[in-house]
């Protein structure tokens, strides 16, 4: 997944390779990540302060959630059918971060959809704090 981190995807906070989509947090502590997969897109949160979406292909059914320094084998895992997904990332509560390192309010959101592949898109460009 490291080679995935390009300059292109560190600066939109989203990086896809064969399989695995990475979305980047503005702090590297334990944050609020939740999941909810749809079977259409979901409607576009307006109070967001990043949208960014890229594509994943799940060939065996089952989606594995991680952080970067999580365990693989304790990760939370989704059942899912298999084929193409729209990943779309979301980043709340930015402007926390720089007053409040510890105690920000940072929070992301991830939402898959079935959906045919196409090209990643910032939906709304992240102003990290």
């Amino acid at each position: 997944m490291s080679d995935a981190w390009t300059e292109d995807a560190s600066a939109r906070g989203l990086a896809v390779a064969d399989g695995i989509v990475g979305v980047s947090t503005a702090r590297n502590v334990d944050v609020s990540v939740a999941v909810s997969v749809s079977p259409e897109p979901p409607a576009l949160p307006f109070d967001a302060d990043s949208v960014v979406e890229g594509d994943l292909e799940c060939k065996s059914g089952r989606v594995v959630v991680m952080g970067c320094t999580d365990r693989y084998p304790e990760a939370m895992r989704l059942a899912v059918p298999p084929g193409w997904y729209r990943v779309r990332a979301i980043a709340r509560g930015l402007s926390t971060v720089r007053e409040h390192w510890l105690d920000a309010e940072d929070e992301y959101r991830i939402e898959p959809w079935p959906a045919s592949p196409t090209d990643v898109a910032v939906v709304k460009p992240h102003a990290w704090a």
